[in-house]
């Protein structure tokens, strides 16, 4: 199994098991249905939590935990958020609920199962969500509503009162909440990082002729150059001209050789040892 998907399982399954145990503790302790049904052992509780309904006649006074800011109260949601739609009749309510949940669950499997494996936040976000999801659906599965208990407010005022939810509404409500940041923020940093870098005099795109020799390639370049352009040797020193009969100039080609001649002869004489001649432009000695 890929990390992904090991990832999105232990974070589904922790929510909803939460979910569920807390809702439980809700009717154990919220609510007489135990009492009434004379349900003692745990597996007789189970089978009551699962398949009483319309406990709210049933409910005791809530828990506060918190005086001026937080209790728990037994309420049962027939609707979607903040009660929503929770005034229609049961027989389009219900099949309503289930198949927007049905819906909304395959698609985040279908989303969830195109996300690359690099997006940790993306996939623990819509774990949270499918966890929370799937909890309420197991509830009007079961019942027809959803069993709400933590009930948030200010100094106990109705106008400074938040709807009563549960733990699965905690789980859809930041799962959302990180789904919601990573695409102001997570798009907007991905877009610097792959903003190109200001070129630089030393950066050339790839492929692109360089105007000038590197230092470990200029003897390979001048040996090239040599190749195309080869150098022309000339005499040591100026071809005599001499004029012919029929006037014309003509150029002794043999004087450079008896010049080289007469000079290896004066060195000779001399030990092998003679002046160094300045070589002129255009002239190799």
């Amino acid at each position: 199994m890929a990390a992904r998907w090991r990832l999105l399982l232990s974070i589904f399954l922790l929510v909803l098991v939460i979910d569920q145990a807390t809702k439980f503790w809700a009717v154990a302790r919220l609510t007489r249905a135990f009492e009434m049904e004379q349900a003692s052992s745990i597996s007789e509780q189970v089978a009551t939590f699962l398949g009483a309904e319309k406990l709210e006649r049933l409910r005791t006074r809530p828990v506060v935990a918190q005086r001026d800011h937080l209790r728990f109260k037994y309420v049962e949601n027939p609707g979607a958020a903040w009660g929503m739609l929770g005034g229609l009749d049961d027989r389009y309510r219900v099949p309503f609920f289930a198949v927007v949940s049905v819906f909304a669950i395959t698609f985040m499997l279908l989303f969830f199962r195109r996300l690359p494996e690099s997006q940790r936040l993306l996939q623990v976000a819509l774990a949270l969500v499918l966890g929370g999801a799937v909890g309420n659906f197991l509830d009007r599965l079961l019942r027809g509503y959803v069993i709400d208990f933590i009930d948030v407010h200010w100094k106990n005022d109705p106008r400074l009162h938040w709807p009563t939810f549960n733990v699965a509404d905690i789980g859809i409500s930041v799962g959302v909440a990180l789904l919601l940041s990573q695409s102001l923020f997570g798009r907007n940093r991905s877009l610097v990082e792959e903003e190109p870098a200001e070129a630089t005099p030393d950066a050339q795109p790839a492929g692109a002729p360089r105007p000038w020799i590197e230092l470990d390639e200029a003897p390979a370049a001048a040996a090239h150059e040599d190749e195309l352009f080869p150098v022309r040797e000339e005499a040591a020193g100026p071809r005599p001209v001499a004029v012919n009969a029929d006037g014309a100039l003509v150029v002794d080609e043999s004087a450079p050789e008896r010049a080289a001649e007469e000079a290896n002869g004066t060195r000779a004489a001399a030990g092998g040892l003679s002046e160094p001649r300045p070589v002129t432009h255009g002239q190799k000695e």
